[in-house]
């Protein structure tokens, strides 16, 4: 499935998909643990809301920008990156990998491990 346009899609909650989501443009609401299905995240772009404290289990790989709102965001397995992909919580940047070498390089202290 993929999430491309400027407005907002809500997953409120259990899905039962298994191909994954990309996230291109606007906002991906986030209201269920489990309302990503069981494949990978792709954030492409675009903006990730989480409603109530979220706890992710899907996998998530950082391929372009994308700014982080709401509430807590914990993913439960280790986000991956591509070179130059970033996130932002709220207007501040949080992440951003920028070599093959260097996993992640903070550029914010508002971080906690495994949390955003």
């Amino acid at each position: 499935m993929t999430k491309e346009g400027a407005e907002k899609l809500k997953l409120m909650a259990e899905n039962k998909f298994d191909r994954g989501l990309d996230l291109k443009e606007g906002t991906l609401v986030l209201g269920d643990d489990k309302c990503l299905g069981t494949g990978t995240l792709a954030c492409k772009g675009g903006d990730l809301e989480a409603l109530g404290e979220r706890k992710i289990p899907n996998p998530v790989e950082f391929e372009g920008d994308t700014k982080i709102s709401g509430d807590k965001l914990t993913f439960a397995e280790e986000a991956k990156a591509k070179e130059n992909a970033s996130w932002t919580f709220g207007t501040k940047p949080c992440l951003r990998k920028t070599s093959r070498r260097t996993v992640f390089q903070p550029v914010s202290p508002r971080m906690d491990q495994g949390n955003v």
